[in-house]
């Protein structure tokens, strides 16, 4: 049995798993963006291996609310919804580039938009609100992103489940 499994295996069984809120857990972030990019992508692959082993549960009336809601939309949100967002976002900026110049600037002024958040948001700068809406919006994009390359990886045959460990945590977050 992994790790990854337990939460579902316990559920076939009949048991619950249940959410205790005073449960403190404290991780250490990548402090750069090839390192988060190694951590997104393995967990990803993980979460989508986790919800495509366990596919039996899906509108299952044996296993209740979970059964019938909270593991499919799980499951739509890792396995399904990635790449369909990408495919339609990716249409719809080719349809609007195709259809007139000027939407051809628009879609550029959203890409230029999104790097600029992205800027705002490593950089720490702008005020606090318009920080934490760049934040939101980067860390929504980037998790589809990571989430879909990691399906990619996935129905090819690259699996990324062995643990590495990324040297770049440790050296930053090394206790001295």
């Amino acid at each position: 049995m992994c790790i990854r499994d337990s939460a579902n295996i316990i559920r076939s069984k009949g048991f619950r798993s249940i959410y205790d809120p005073g449960a403190v857990f404290f991780e250490y972030a990548p402090p750069n963006f090839r390192a988060r990019a190694v951590q997104k992508v393995r967990r990803g692959q993980g979460l989508i291996r986790v919800f495509w082993d366990f596919r039996r549960f899906l509108f299952d009336k044996q296993y209740g609310k979970y059964g019938m809601l909270i593991f499919p939309m799980e499951f739509l949100m890792h396995n399904v919804f990635p790449s369909l967002w990408l495919v339609c976002v990716g249409l719809f900026f080719v349809s609007l580039a195709l259809f007139s110049l000027d939407w051809f600037f628009a879609v550029l002024a959203f890409i230029g938009l999104i790097f600029g958040l992205s800027h705002m948001q490593t950089k720490n700068r702008g005020s606090g609100k318009l920080r934490n809406v760049a934040c939101l919006i980067m860390s929504f994009f980037s998790s589809q992103v990571f989430l879909f390359y990691a399906l990619i990886l996935w129905i090819f045959g690259r699996s990324l489940h062995k643990w590495q460990k990324v040297e770049d945590i440790r050296r930053k977050w090394s206790v001295k």
